[in-house]
C-alpha cells in the first residue's frame, strides 16, 4: 500500500510537468530545477514524522499469532536465513534474479516508448496532455497492481503470484499488439492497464521473495541484492529503441518482449525454495 504513492506520484508529476512546462529547447531544465526543490522541501519537512516505534509496540487491536509463530519457527531452525554470501549461491536466487530482471525489463520498455506508442496509434491525433493521461495510466495501475499482488503472495504464495504475474504481462503484451495492428486507442488504453497492474507485481514480488526463501536476519542487505536486478533492467528501455531504429516498428519491440516473459516463466517454473 505504501508503495501506491509511487505509481501516484509519477501519474502527477507526469501531468504537472506536461502542462507547465514550455515546449521551447530547454525548457525542461526549469521544470526539473523547480520540481527538485519541491522534492527537497518534501523529504526535509517529511523526514521528521518519521519516529522509531518503543521497544515491544504493537498497533492497537493487533492480532499477533501469525507472527509469534514465524518467530517460533524462526528458532526452531524450520525458517531459512541465509546471508548475503549464502543467497547468492543459491540456484533459487539466480533463477529469481534473472525473472526480475526480464519482467522488470519488460515493463521499462513499455514506459520508456509508451509515448512513440500512443503516437503511432493514434496517427497525430492524440495531443500532448491525452498522451500523458494514457501513459500515465500504466504508473497508476502499477501502484493498485501491487497491493494486489502484494495481497496475492499473502494468500497463494510465491509460485502462483509469480505465475499469474507473467499471465498478466503476457495479455498485456498480446493486447498492445492488438492495438497497434488494429490502430485502436480504447484498445492500447486496456493493454497499458494491464500492464501497468501485472508491472505492479514485481515489487512487492521481490521484497517477499527475499524474505520468504532466505529469512528476515539479513533481509535489509538480501533485498537490496534482490533489487539490484533494475541495474540490468533499466537497458530494457534502451533496447526496445534500438528494436525500433532497425524496423521503425514498435511491434518489433513487443515481440520480443513476449520472448523475455516466456523466458521468465521458465525461470518460475524452476525456482525451488
Amino acid at each position: 500500500m505504501l508503495l501506491m504513492g509511487f505509481g501516484l506520484g509519477s501519474f502527477i508529476i507526469g501531468k504537472v510537468y506536461q502542462a507547465y512546462t514550455p515546449a521551447g529547447i530547454g525548457g525542461w531544465r526549469t521544470s526539473f530545477l523547480v520540481l527538485g526543490v519541491i522534492l527537497f522541501v518534501v523529504l526535509a519537512v517529511g523526514g521528521f514524522f518519521f519516529v522509531r516505534p518503543p521497544a515491544g509496540y504493537l498497533p492497537r487491536g493487533a492480532a499477533n499469532a501469525k507472527d509469534d509463530k514465524a518467530d517460533a519457527a524462526l528458532v526452531a531452525g524450520e525458517r531459512p536465513n541465509l546471508t548475503p554470501v549464502e543467497m547468492v549461491r543459491k540456484p533459487s536466487f539466480w533463477l529469481f534474479f534473472a525473472w526480475a530482471i526480464l519482467l522488470s525489463a519488460a515493463g521499462l520498455a513499455v514506459i520508456a516508448q509508451g509515448t512513440g506508442v500512443v503516437g503511432q496509434v493514434g496517427a497525430g491525433t492524440v495531443d500532448a496532455g491525452t498522451t500523458a493521461t494514457i501513459v500515465g495510466l500504466i504508473s497508476i495501475f502499477n501502484g493498485i497492481g501491487r497491493v494486489i499482488f502484494g495481497g496475492l503472495f499473502d494468500r497463494v504464495g510465491q509460485r502462483i503470484t509469480m505465475l499469474i504475474v507473467d499471465a498478466a504481462f503476457f495479455v498485456s503484451v498480446l493486447i498492445v499488439i492488438a492495438a497497434i495492428m488494429l490502430s485502436s486507442l480504447p484498445v492500447l488504453v486496456a493493454g497499458f492497464i494491464c500492464r501497468g497492474l501485472s508491472y505492479g507485481g514485481i515489487t512487492p514480488t521481490n521484497s517477499a521473495f527475499a524474505n520468504a526463501f532466505y529469512g528476515p536476519k539479513h533481509y535489509p542487505v538480501n533485498y537490496s541484492i534482490v533489487n539490484l536486478n533494475l541495474i540490468f533492467a533499466s537497458f530494457g528501455g534502451t533496447l526496445s529503441g534500438m528494436l525500433f531504429d532497425a524496423s521503425g516498428s514498435y511491434l518489433s519491440t513487443f515481440v520480443a518482449l513476449l520472448v523475455a516473459i516466456a523466458v521468465g516463466t521458465v525461470c518460475t517454473v524452476l525456482i525451488k525454495k
